[in-house]
Formats: C-alpha cells, sequence, structure tokens
C-alpha cells in the first residue's frame, strides 16, 4: 500500500488471514519474523506484534507501586516492566504467551514479574534461575486497571506447592483427593511443611508427574543425548523424533538429559535443545499443559475437552493423552497439576461373628457403608434407618483379606476423562499404539515403550536404549 501522507510504501495486515501477525506481500503473506529479519521492521514493533493489540491495552492499563529498581517508589505499567532491562526476550515472549493461553491470568502476571525484579535488583548471584519463581505472599485487589499489592500472612498462600507451570494450593489438593484431611489439618496447624508433603510419593506423582522419555542412550559408545540430538545425527527418523519430543511437551517439559534440566519449549528452542524447525509443533503439543482457548466461550480447556470439540486431529489427541496417563496422570491446565481419573474407595457391609459374639465389617462390593478407623484398628458401622452411627468394633479375623474398588476421579468429574476415552486407552489397537520402538520396530503404547528404556543411573531419567 502507499501512505499519502508519509509517501512511503507499506504492507497491508490481512485482517482475513488465519496466519498470526500474517501481512499481504506481492504473491503471499509475509510472516513478522522475515519482516524482522529484513530489518523491515524492529525488534519493538516485533514484539508488539506478538503481543497483541488488545494484550497490549491490558498491559499498559494495569499499574503498579511496588517494583523495585529504578522503578521503586513510582507507578508503572505492567507493559513497562516487561519491557524492562529486567526481563530477557525469551522470558517476555514465554510470558506473553502464557497470558494469551490462559495459563496465567494478569494477577499472576504482576506476580511473576514483580519477583523477577526483585531477585534482579537483592542479589548479585548467577542470573540463571533454574527453579519456578517464588511466589510472593500477597492479596490482590484491582480497582479498574490498577494492581495493589499488600503483604500478608495467609496460609492458602503459605501452603502452596509448586505444580507444573504455577503454584498449587493445599486446598486444590484437598479437594481433589491427593491429600486427605489429615495432612490438610496439619499443614494449616504447621505440623508438617508444604516440602515434606510433596516428597510423599503419592503427591509428588500429581505435583511433577513420573519420568518421561527424556532422551538416548547410544550403547555402541554409552553416550546419553537430548532426542533432537538423535534426530541430527540420524539415530532416530524425524517422525519418531518428532512425537517422542511432543510427548515431552505434552507431559509437561522439554528435557535436556545430558544437563539434567527441565525446560519449556521457548527454553528449550533457545538454549539448542530443539531446533527452531521444530518449534511451532512443539509450542502447539505444550498447550496440553497450559490449555486451548475453547473458541466460543474464551476458556481454559483441557487436551481431552479440545480433542472433544474437534480443536486437534483426534489421533494426535489420543497420543498425547496417553502419555499424560503413562506419566502421573491427566493434567489439569487450569490448576497446573494432575488430576487422578480413579480413586480408591473401601466398601463395606455388617457381619456377625459366631465365634466372639461380635459386630464386624466385611468388604461388599455394591456397599460403601461403613469406614475404617487407623488410629484404633477399629471397623465403624453405620446403622441404615438414618439413625447415629453405631460404636467400634474390633473387626473380625476375615477383615484382614480385605480390597478396595475403583470410582470415578476428579479428571471425570471436571470432564478432563470419561469412559470413552478409557475403553479406547484401556484395549489399544495398532491404530491407538501411537509410539514406534526403533530396535523392534514395532508400534507401541508410551507405556510400554517407556517400559522399555533403561534408568541413567547419575540423573535417574528414563532413556530409550539403541542398539546401534
Amino acid at each position: 500500500i502507499y501512505d499519502e501522507a508519509s509517501g512511503c510504501l507499506g504492507l497491508e495486515q490481512d485482517q482475513g488471514s488465519s496466519r498470526v501477525n500474517a501481512f499481504h506481500g506481492i504473491r503471499k503473506d509475509v510472516s513478522a519474523s522475515e519482516l524482522l529479519e529484513c530489518k523491515i521492521i524492529d525488534e519493538k514493533i516485533f514484539e508488539e506484534l506478538n503481543a497483541g493489540k488488545a494484550t497490549k491495552l491490558i498491559l499498559k492499563s494495569t499499574t503498579t507501586t511496588l517494583a523495585g529498581g529504578k522503578y521503586q517508589g513510582r507507578t508503572v505499567s505492567l507493559w513497562d516492566l516487561l519491557y524492562s532491562k529486567y526481563i530477557t526476550e525469551e522470558r517476555r515472549r514465554e510470558l506473553v504467551e502464557q497470558y494469551k493461553s490462559g495459563a496465567i491470568n494478569i494477577e499472576r502476571f504482576m506476580e511473576i514479574i514483580l519477583t523477577i525484579i526483585q531477585q534482579q535488583t537483592t542479589t548479585t548471584t548467577s542470573s540463571i534461575v533454574t527453579c519456578p519463581p517464588a511466589e510472593i505472599d500477597s492479596n490482590v485487589s484491582i480497582t479498574k486497571t490498577t494492581i495493589t499489592t499488600t503483604t500478608a500472612t495467609d496460609s492458602t498462600h503459605s501452603n502452596a506447592f509448586h505444580g507444573i507451570r504455577k503454584d498449587v494450593s493445599a486446598s486444590e489438593l484437598l479437594e481433589c483427593k491427593i491429600i486427605d484431611e489429615k495432612i490438610f489439618e496439619e499443614l494449616n496447624a504447621g505440623k508438617v511443611t508444604v516440602t515434606e508433603v510433596s516428597e510423599m510419593d503419592s503427591v509428588r506423582k500429581y505435583l511433577e508427574g513420573t519420568n518421561s522419555i527424556a532422551g538416548v542412550y547410544l550403547q555402541s559408545n554409552k553416550e546419553t543425548m537430548s532426542i533432537y540430538e538423535a534426530k541430527s545425527k540420524n539415530l532416530l527418523t524425524p517422525g519418531t523424533s518428532l512425537v517422542l519430543l511432543e510427548a515431552q511437551a505434552a507431559t509437561g517439559f522439554i528435557i535436556d538429559p545430558v544437563k539434567n534440566k527441565k525446560l519449556s519449549v521457548e527454553e528449550a528452542a533457545a538454549q539448542g535443545v530443539i531446533g527452531n524447525d521444530w518449534k511451532k509443533k512443539l509450542l502447539s503439543a505444550e498447550r496440553a499443559v497450559t490449555g486451548y482457548r475453547d473458541p466460543y466461550t474464551e476458556k481454559t480447556i483441557s487436551l481431552f475437552q479440545a480433542l472433544k470439540k474437534d480443536l486437534i486431529v483426534k489421533d494426535h489427541g489420543i497420543r498425547l493423552l496417553e502419555a499424560q496417563i503413562a506419566t502421573g496422570g491427566i493434567i489439569d491446565p487450569v490448576h497446573s497439576h494432575r488430576v487422578p481419573a480413579w480413586n480408591k474407595e473401601m466398601v463395606f457391609s455388617v457381619i456377625y461373628d459366631e465365634a466372639s459374639g461380635c459386630l464386624g465389617l466385611e468388604q461388599d462390593q455394591g456397599s460403601s457403608r461403613g469406614s475404617y478407623d487407623e488410629a484404633s484398628g477399629c471397623l465403624g458401622l453405620e446403622q441404615d434407618q438414618g439413625s447415629s452411627r453405631g460404636s467400634m468394633m474390633k473387626p473380625v479375623a476375615a477383615w484382614a483379606s480385605s480390597k478396595t474398588r475403583e470410582v470415578p476421579g476428579v479428571a471425570y468429574q471436571r470432564g478432563y476423562f470419561d469412559e470413552e476415552m478409557n475403553q479406547i486407552l484401556s484395549d489399544p489397537d495398532d491404530d491407538t499404539k501411537g509410539f514406534f520402538d526403533p530396535n523392534t520396530h514395532e508400534n507401541l503404547t508410551y507405556l510400554q515403550l517407556i517400559e522399555r528404556c533403561v534408568t541413567d543411573p547419575r540423573t535417574g531419567l528414563s532413556l530409550l536404549s539403541l542398539d546401534k
């Protein structure tokens, strides 16, 4: 187009194009990154395009007076903080992408930025941060577009656990039955710490997950390398490599098995663990963790929900979902942790022990009446006609062989899974075995392929061993 006011030629943005930041060129669309590379636009314009006009307005209208460094005591917008010297380009792009995808809200966005600036201005140690930024203990209130943060002691914030992408409250873990009432009360009373609870196997599984396939182990020279490096050296085909990396991204992080680091897709690309040629595809797979945007409601939805709405290809979605289940459970992108598909439940019925003359409880596959008191070793009886609970009775000897049954868990309740998908994954055929064993040339499920991996004695990571 020709701008009469300036006398300059320019490019007209395609408002109807499905591509993000696509401009009309002479014969085909031109990306913003191409214009940046050719120095037709500068870095600032490129970043503004990536942020988007609506996002930019929100970030500019959200302000705080609590930033440190050169902003100490001043009212400053989140936009200005985001583009300050304290925030790296990679971190900036990652935060904008997380906000636009719904993985973080504007309050969390501000908290992360303030934490980074605080770390940059109060310490002289290494600028590389390998763990998630600490959450500021705060109550956040918004009046119009201004965020005011006040430091406060709050058991909800002090009992925050590290989730996959953001912190998880103890009450959320209780609601999902990842911890029980006893642990929840002990946390609030200070009898146990967040660290101690996080290290419990039953809790760590849902906060961190279990091992995905982290890399490759070459038997011939006992060398460990990343999936992408194995592809670059023609040890894995591009197709096999991409599927394995997508599984990493969809289960939490891209893994550098040599340095034992877990990285977001953006971080992995910046550090050369993956190539830029696959970055876009892996960012798409990473949405299985951060969530998909429902085009009708604008809400963040899970991998399974996106699959049901035909926002992703069915075979691709099933493969990623199967990888999540194989590594600890289905990921809740809203609360940033895994949730159980099934919960175990003990069920009982009343019996009479003639030898002792006592009442006890016996497992009943169709009933959930009664309870077991671990502290006393007694079983409690609940009467049928609406009367109060009976007294605690010593259990009969037959109770030693008791069993439990599984009932649908939080994944079902929140709409992240259903019985139809359970049947598909429980009885996989060649169409749903989406992973390839390069040694035997078999199609396998992700769990089957993990079981064939070796464990790196140095890092504990699962590595695909290659007979080459």
